[in-house]
Order: structure tokens, then C-alpha cells, then sequence
């Protein structure tokens, strides 16, 4: 068993590794107009996810919905006995045409762009640091799931329903939206 010291060193480099591609990817999800009612867009960043996620080896389900963007589950098998929820979503709230008005940018330390903070950062957090649980070895978990729905910013709330049964599945729940100042 890897020791608590040398274990966060193996996930700090594997982190440090890969944040060219989590920026690429934040790039990228960024750059796609996904308010809550552009199910096109929604899609495609769902799209991404489910590549993303089925590279670092999730059992991925697709659940479409044909008036709203599609949610995606990704679950991870560990040999552990704790379940996690990382709770995350795949829409905005910016209108059509937002990203060509405010395109992806870093200012010094800070990325900035329609939906970095709401919530696409969250969201690769998520699957990056579930990477680099899996990439260290670290598999003391039953389940982690990756829950993305695409109905966070507004009405109707079809994924409500969906959430309470994974929440009541998992031991411990994480909503991955970033926080702010205000709270």
C-alpha cells in the first residue's frame, strides 16, 4: 500500500502531466454555445465527456432526451466499499453566440470564458482527478460515478429524479461546480 506522503506526490505529477490537456479540453468544452436550451450544443460537450471519460476506462451510459440535452453517467469500479457522487452539468446560462463575443482566453493564472466556472472546470476536475486516482494505482473505492446533467440552469428539471437515486446510492456527494466569493 503507497503511503498518504508518496501518494500525493504521484497525483501531483500526474496532474502536473496532464494540465496541458485539461486546458486544451477546457478550451475546447468553452468553446461551445451549451445554454440550457441549445440541446446541440449540450450534446457535443456530452459527446466530449464520453470520450474523455471512456479513455480513463468509465462504464459510460448515455441517457438522451429528445426536447433537452443529453445527460451522461460515468462510473468507475474500485476494490473498495465507499461509492462517490461527483455531481457536475453540462449547460450554461449564456445565449447563442456568447463564445464568439467572449472567447476562451488565460489572463495570467486565470482561465477565462463562457462556462469555465459554471461549471466546465468543475466538470474536468472531476475526470481528471479521477484519472489520476486510477493512473497512481489508487482503486480503495467501490464506485465513483461522474453524474453530468443538462438541465442545471433552467426549466424543466427532467434530471431531478436521476440525481436523488445516485445521491442515495453513494456515501458521500460532491457538486463540482466552482465557488465564489459571494458563496
Amino acid at each position: 500500500m503507497i503511503g498518504a506522503t508518496d501518494l500525493i506526490a504521484a497525483l501531483l505529477s500526474h496532474l502536473e502531466r496532464t494540465l496541458p490537456a485539461y486546458m486544451d479540453d477546457l478550451r475546447t468544452m468553452t468553446q461551445v454555445d451549451c445554454g440550457t436550451g441549445q440541446k446541440a450544443g449540450i450534446d457535443l460537450v456530452v459527446t466530449l465527456i464520453a470520450r474523455r471519460l471512456e479513455e480513463v476506462g468509465a462504464e459510460v451510459e448515455l441517457l438522451p432526451h429528445s426536447d433537452a440535452g443529453d445527460d451522461i453517467i460515468g462510473r468507475f469500479r474500485g476494490s473498495g466499499t465507499r461509492r462517490l457522487l461527483l455531481l457536475c452539468h453540462t449547460d450554461t446560462v449564456y445565449p447563442p453566440g456568447t463564445t464568439l463575443v467572449r472567447p476562451f482566453r488565460v489572463e495570467g493564472s486565470r482561465a477565462v470564458g463562457p462556462g469555465v466556472a459554471d461549471m466546465k472546470s468543475g466538470l474536468l476536475s472531476a475526470l481528471y482527478a479521477v484519472s489520476a486516482l486510477l493512473a497512481v494505482g489508487f482503486v480503495d473505492f467501490a464506485e465513483i460515478v461522474i453524474l453530468c446533467n443538462s438541465d442545471e440552469e433552467g426549466p424543466p428539471r427532467h434530471s431531478i429524479p436521476l440525481i436523488e437515486a445516485e445521491a442515495r446510492r453513494a456515501g458521500i456527494v460532491f457538486c463540482m461546480e466552482a465557488g465564489r466569493a459571494n458563496g
